[in-house]
Order: structure tokens, then sequence, then C-alpha cells
């Protein structure tokens, strides 16, 4: 044990670890609500491509699938920097 390195956190470091928690949490609970959304957008797209196999919707339906990638990714990266 050396002094440097105290094995207790104070009230005040919990609290402000708790809350810096719940913002992340707030973060991940709105990109899973707009994730929802477009997965919605998306089933609508997917089942109008496979009616009729319009180019532009098979098109649409792509970005869609991208952009919800982009974003999963930004709410991990901003998860792992809350860490």
């Amino acid at each position: 044990m050396t002094e440097s390195s105290p094995e207790y956190m104070t009230r005040s470091e919990g609290m402000e670890i708790r809350r810096a928690q719940q913002i992340t949490n707030e973060r991940l609970a709105i990109v899973e609500h707009e994730q929802q959304g477009q997965k919605t957008t998306l089933a609508e797209i997917l089942a109008e491509v496979r009616k009729g196999q319009s180019l532009r919707s098979m098109f649409i339906a792509g970005g869609s699938a991208m952009g919800g990638s982009v974003v999963a990714g930004l709410a991990y990266f901003l998860h792992w920097l809350s860490q």
C-alpha cells in the first residue's frame, strides 16, 4: 500500500461517476429510440422493395442500414469514452 493511491472513493467522486453514467445511459436510450424508428422505416421500405423490386427503394434501404450502423457505432464510441 502506498499513500498516493487511496483505496476508497469519496462521496462526491461516487456521485460524479453515477451522474456521468446516468448521462451516458440517457444518451444511449435516445439513440436506441431513434434506431427503433429507423428499424420501423427500414421494415416498411423493405416491404416495398419486396413488392416492387424498385432500384430506388433498394438504395434507400441500403442507406438506412448504413445510417443505423453509423449511429450504433457512435453510441458505442460515446459509451466507450465514458468508461
